[in-house]
């Protein structure tokens, strides 16, 4: 169960012991470790389950996250740019491409894009090229994402480096319900042999929502 006193948040283990009081932040930290490992794939499971409409099983670990987060024992992204590779099948991106279109035609609207599930991204511009993969199913996409200018936004990401298994990836992780306004759709481009889409994005003030 979760208690709390004026400086921080525990979660108490069911011997009452007090001695054993983990502080959630770090709970929080363990949860991301967790996250970023490939075996076993939690992050897999977790996010198929998201998907398909299972949100309220994982709302305390995503509280867990959101409020870490707000009390500053876990940090957002400074670098300007964030980078990714999505797969979307093509109805997906289609139907993506159609809110875009209308979204720029009509000049008084915006095509925004809300996460059902958590989404990794990285601070490398070439680390997520490794996950190009060609289908007649799917269309590979190059998600690029740049920091608003200000600083008043809804935060709803967590840089993960420092405690991520995989290091070298640089990760920033964003929470399920994070907002982004699909800012531009590029022609098709390449990357040694495969075929990918390059879409801009822009993180959505909280007030803007």
């Amino acid at each position: 169960r979760f208690n709390s006193n004026n400086k921080t948040n525990y979660l108490i283990k069911p011997s009452g012991n007090k001695n054993m009081d983990i502080p959630l932040h770090l709970l929080a930290k363990y949860f991301l470790r967790l996250y970023t490992q490939e075996n076993p794939s939690f992050y897999k499971d977790l996010n198929k389950d998201l998907t398909n409409g299972k949100f309220d099983e994982y709302l305390p670990f995503i509280f867990l996250l959101y409020d870490a987060l707000n009390k500053g024992y876990l940090k957002s992204f400074k670098e300007k740019w964030l980078y990714r590779i999505g797969i979307l099948s093509n109805d997906e991106f289609e139907d993506m491409k159609v809110k875009y279109k209308t979204a720029k035609e009509s000049k008084s609207s915006k095509a925004f894009y809300y996460s059902k599930e958590f989404l990794s991204f990285s601070k490398d511009k070439d680390k997520p090229f490794a996950f190009l993969k060609n289908s007649k199913d799917c269309v590979s996409i190059y998600f690029k994402i740049k920091k608003p200018e200000i600083d008043d936004f809804y935060v709803t990401n967590i840089d993960c480096e420092s405690f991520s298994v995989f290091k070298e990836e640089r990760e920033v992780l964003f929470l399920p319900l994070s907002c982004f306004e699909i800012a531009k759709i590029s022609e098709e481009k390449k990357y040694k042999g495969y075929k990918y889409q390059e879409i801009k994005k822009a993180i959505k003030k909280y007030r803007e929502q």
